[in-house]
């Protein structure tokens, strides 16, 4: 912790920020649950299921858990179905990922042990040409529109500006995201690039997720916003019969693809339900809010669509502050726990806003960026601890060698923040196409009347920015404008405030020339 930091804050601020940071180390997380499926000698475990984003390794970290594989369990218990890979490593694991675990959890210690890890993208397959809107942040894959924003992770690509540089090419992407069942979108939270040149494969497999229109059972075909699946009974995967394949029914196709990407042949076709668990288990499930609450019922979309929330019997928290049933809003992040129903519908004991962990940084590398001595990495001012479970990414997939990394090179790095050492764990580093782009977004940890503080070691003054439409509020998933910097600082509080702050860092100083407050992931 810098010193300075600290000295600039009454004492109570620093109570306050050591608090939160302590949260945002530990968040709340699942906490298990009595309803599950199966039990342990400690009544603090149970087995459940979590469906919810990775954003941190060292272990694997999702919804707020830190799972390690249970002891006695070789390390082939992920799952990756798109390669058939039923025995991969947690190497094979990436920042943005949306996966089920099961396994237990500790909700004294807020950690959990996985049984297996299961990952599937919610679409798989060539880029359409002409198919990249920059200004609406969108893309599309076989038909498909992908929604990024600002909480998206980039894999061997840099942004949606240099997808749209390569759009001619027709690159092979992988996206994990969260499906608008009304509208066929799908909210990315992570976008892979696979391969340069999609038509160059040997084998142009594809997949994809929605839901059917236009079954024809006599035919053997349906379609998924504007795709013709073709089918076979023999290609009916897991509890998956012909009586499923029906209008308004939310599917999972594997196949090979046409040249213009409009036909599929399939090898696999599964019928998915809205949650991926046992009926009666617990469950920890993340997605996005329709909405807010109407007649004690929630709505928020996950990978497979709507998932239905009673919440009339939940309690409701933001980190480990009571809340109320405000906090579902459209396009709200929440996390939902409780049991699952014959429907699909999930009985929520609790709904939840978990703090921020996260924190994303994006520029140009300084020379001597990377210190071996100390395994340190620093972007933007902020120092970045590199681990052995740091996924390391050079351009276009190439090996990354810190050691390498020179002055000019563009970087992005995501992480966790950590109170003991002052510095961001670096859960991927990956160098990208050159750009100008320089960010920081994290929670803020400090903030006055005229400026704050992100993860404890950058200022920022939102009144130096020049422009009053610079300033945005993008936590319900609509880029909307404040009022300038006086509006800005009075929607931040601390410890429950994620900010991305664009512009030019000297020393622990950010002057910004764009601010946007975001929402938690």
């Amino acid at each position: 912790m810098k010193n300075k930091i600290i000295s600039r804050a009454p004492y109570s601020k620093l109570i306050n920020f050591i608090l939160m940071v302590s949260l945002t180390i530990c968040g709340v997380g699942c906490s298990g649950g009595t309803g599950s499926t199966g039990s342990t000698s400690n009544d603090n475990k149970n087995i459940q299921v979590a469906t919810g984003t990775i954003i941190g390794f060292g272990s694997v970290i999702v919804n707020g858990i830190r799972y390690t594989r249970k002891s006695g369990l070789a390390d082939d218990r992920v799952k990756l179905r798109f390669e058939n890979n039923t025995s991969a490593g947690e190497a094979n694991l990436r920042v943005g990922m949306i996966v089920n675990v099961t396994g237990t959890i500790d909700a004294a210690t807020e950690t959990g042990e996985y049984e297996s890890i299961e990952f599937q993208p919610e679409i798989r397959g060539p880029l359409d040409a002409s198919g990249v809107d920059t200004t609406k942040g969108t893309f599309t894959i076989m038909g498909r529109t992908i929604q990024v924003d600002s909480n998206t992770n980039f894999e061997n690509i840099r942004d949606l500006t240099e997808i749209k540089e390569e759009m001619l090419n027709h690159p092979e992407l992988e996206i994990s995201g969260n499906l608008d069942n009304n509208t066929g979108i799908i909210h990315a939270t992570r976008v892979a690039r696979k391969a340069d040149d999609f038509n160059t494969l040997p084998v142009r497999t594809v997949q994809l997720k929605g839901k059917i229109s236009t079954a024809n059972a006599t035919s053997g075909s349906f379609t998924i916003d504007g795709v013709t699946v073709n089918f076979s009974a023999t290609s009916l995967g897991l509890n998956t019969v012909s009586a499923d394949i029906a209008d308004g029914v939310i599917v999972e196709v594997k196949g090979t693809v046409n040249d213009a990407g409009t036909v599929v042949t399939a090898s696999r076709v599964e019928k998915k339900n809205a949650v991926d668990a046992a009926v009666n288990g617990f469950v920890c499930v993340k997605g996005t809010a329709t909405g807010g609450i109407d007649n004690k019922t929630i709505t928020i979309n996950g990978p497979n669509g709507a998932i239905t929330v009673n919440a009339a019997g939940a309690v409701y928290q933001i980190g480990d502050a009571s809340a109320t049933s405000a906090i579902s809003t459209a396009g709200a992040t929440l996390e939902v726990e409780g049991k699952l129903q014959p429907d699909g519908s999930i009985t929520a004991t609790r709904v939840y806003i978990d703090t921020d962990k996260s924190v994303k940084l994006e520029g140009n590398a300084l020379a001597g960026a990377f210190n071996a001595i100390i395994n340190n990495l620093t972007l933007n001012g902020v120092q970045v601890a590199i681990a052995a479970t740091t996924r390391l990414v050079g351009n276009k997939g190439t090996p990354l060698d810190l050691s390498q990394i020179k002055e000019g090179d563009h970087l992005q790095i995501v992480g966790l923040f950590d109170i003991t050492t002052g510095k961001v764990k670096a859960s991927q580093v990956q160098v990208t196409a050159a750009s100008t782009v320089t960010f920081i977004q994290g929670p803020v940890t400090n903030i006055t009347n005229s400026n704050m503080t992100l993860i404890g070691m950058i200022t920022v003054d939102p009144a130096a920015v020049a422009i009053n439409h610079k300033f945005f509020d993008n936590r319900t998933g609509i880029h909307s404008v404040v009022d300038g910097p006086s509006a800005f600082i009075a929607a931040v509080s601390d410890g429950h405030t994620v900010v991305r702050a664009t512009g030019t860092v000297s020393g622990t100083v950010l002057s910004a020339t764009e601010l946007e407050l975001e929402q938690a992931q």
